[in-house]
């Protein structure tokens, strides 16, 4: 699967993936309301198993792109502050794309946590 470009985007992909596979999980063991037996759906197949990347490489990746793009800002805004460049539009767009992939991040890794929280209740 090709991930798409731009960290909205990406988190959009990841989503669809995982709920088309978790379907697919389901119907295969009967338990999405279909005829059959209800049986527990087995485990979801791993990234490199689907022969893509798995969470905590993409997560990586995205952490990377992320970074990157922080730095890029920075660098604009320094360039701009310094009169190296006169672009104030490019200037505010590059900081508005850092910002919004800074908080995309923070998103994902607050369901991640809540999600680890959660399976921890479940233990218990």
């Amino acid at each position: 699967m090709r991930i798409p470009q731009g960290p909205g985007a990406q988190l959009d992909a990841w989503t669809q993936a995982l709920r088309s596979g978790a379907l697919r999980a389901e119907r295969a063991a009967g338990t999405d309301g279909t005829e059959g037996a209800a049986q527990v759906p087995s485990p979801a197949p791993s990234g490199e198993a689907l022969g893509g990347p798995s969470f905590g490489e993409r997560l990586g990746e995205l952490v990377g792109e992320v970074d990157a793009m922080q730095k890029a800002a920075e660098q604009a805004a320094t360039d701009f502050a310094e009169g190296r460049s006169h672009d104030i539009h490019g200037t505010l767009v590059t900081l508005g794309k850092a910002d919004v992939a800074f908080r995309l991040l923070g998103a994902v890794r607050n369901r991640a946590l809540e999600a680890y929280r959660e399976i921890m209740r479940m233990g218990a």
